[in-house]
């Protein structure tokens, strides 16, 4: 500081010449010190590659699928480039991770920035211990069902779902483990096939579509299996009673067919922002009651969140894609009672207020709803289920 004065200033340049010596940044980058080393001028990059200091985690092969055609990314891409942005008026965040450890455990939190699936290796500069993956939306733990090592790296092929996180903890050593290395299949589509659970070697495959696939053991044992009773979907048609608790205090019953509530000629249904119940009843046959299969209630596409509950059982809320759920534990033969909870945003009601006269609005901004940016005749967002809603079946392969 200039507390010292003249001597102070001198110790400061004495030191900073102890440590950064000869360094210019240009003609001379990088001298020992100590136990240590000092760079100046260098780009990150090389730096951790002179101290073979390799990224803590990497995403390889990574696939994007907003187009509709898939986009593979390179490691020689131009440095800042995002390999998931598609189109010049779209800005994609991609795949973010942390990194902590506690009491010895490490655990990385990896999450999908976009709205869309994104296929990849997951690369972590982890090495000896079985990768658990802890899902943060339901509190379910499971071993990662398909992984290897590579050069001290574990490799980990995922597909994140639009939206998806996921812990990554390593806490075991995989020392007596011989895990599933790798799914050999026909084509990248038939991956999305199946599911594959897993503690530790005791390994289960789910599939919801017929077909066959090939798994590579740490040994290097291959194995085949094949699934072709696979139930095909079931949809729920017709129409669900829907209730809507509107602003005034009463409460507004109809039947609606799954569909964007904005459709309807009630302007306070078509306007409605909150939480609607959807109720139903459906007949399931006694065919989907087989110890090897699982259920799942599919509802489509929801705006914008769910809490789905099957003859009075919560299953929980689903709020990003794909919007299933299972109800294998709490569906039955016969008669099953659907009760689904969709809520929306306020843009549809705030833009239905800002066409009313002030004393028959029934939101209220602090900036005022014509000043918050929503208009009179604002462009409606659809809302509700969106459909189409069916019940589909996984087969445990054998």
């Amino acid at each position: 500081t200039l507390e010292g004065g003249v001597q102070a200033h001198e110790e400061v340049l004495s030191i900073a010449e102890e440590v950064w010596g000869d360094l210019d940044g240009a003609s001379r980058q990088e001298r020992t010190y100590g136990l240590g080393r000092i760079f100046w001028g260098m780009p990150m990059v090389d730096v951790l590659s002179r101290i073979n200091l390799s990224p803590d985690v990497l995403f390889l092969n990574q696939t994007e699928t907003l187009s509709g055609n898939p986009f593979r990314a390179t490691a020689n891409q131009p440095v800042g480039y995002n390999p998931t942005a598609y189109g010049e008026d779209r800005k994609g965040w991609g795949l973010m991770w942390n990194h902590r450890i506690n009491e010895g455990k490490d655990f990385y939190f990896l999450s999908n920035q976009e709205q869309m699936l994104i296929s990849t290796e997951i690369s972590i500069r982890q090495s000896g211990r079985v990768p658990e993956f802890w899902h943060p939306d339901s509190g379910r733990i499971e071993d990662v069902p398909v992984w290897r090592e590579e050069n001290g790296r574990t490799i980990i092929p995922h597909k994140f779902q639009p939206a998806e996180s996921v812990f990554v903890m390593f806490r075991r050593s995989s020392a007596k483990t011989n895990q599933l290395v790798d799914v050999i299949t026909l084509n990248r589509e038939d991956e999305s096939k199946i599911q594959v659970l897993a503690q530790g070697s005791d390994v289960s495959i789910w599939a919801k579509e017929n077909g066959s696939w090939i798994f590579e053991k740490k040994t290097g044992k291959h194995f085949k299996v094949k699934v072709s009773e696979v139930d095909k979907p079931i949809e729920i048609a017709g129409k669900w009673e829907v209730r809507f608790p509107l602003l005034t205090g009463e409460e507004r019953i109809t039947e609606l067919m799954v569909g964007s509530w904005t459709t309807s000629e009630d302007d306070e249904i078509k306007h409605f922002s909150g939480t609607a119940t959807y109720r139903k009843t459906v007949d399931l046959n006694e065919t989907l009651f087989r110890k090897d299969k699982r259920i799942f209630l599919d509802l489509g596409e929801v705006n914008n969140l769910a809490r789905v509950k099957v003859n009075g059982q919560d299953l929980g809320v689903i709020w990003k894609p794909p919007y299933s759920i299972e109800m294998t534990k709490t569906a039955k033969v016969g008669t099953n009672n659907i009760e689904i909870e969709v809520t929306n945003t306020w843009h549809n009601r705030l833009a239905y207020d800002a066409g009313l006269p002030k004393k028959e609005r029934q939101t209220w901004v602090a900036c005022g709803i014509r000043n918050g940016g929503i208009k009179k005749n604002a462009q409606l967002v659809p809302a509700g289920i969106l459909g189409p809603v069916k019940i589909n079946t996984w087969i445990k392969a054998k």
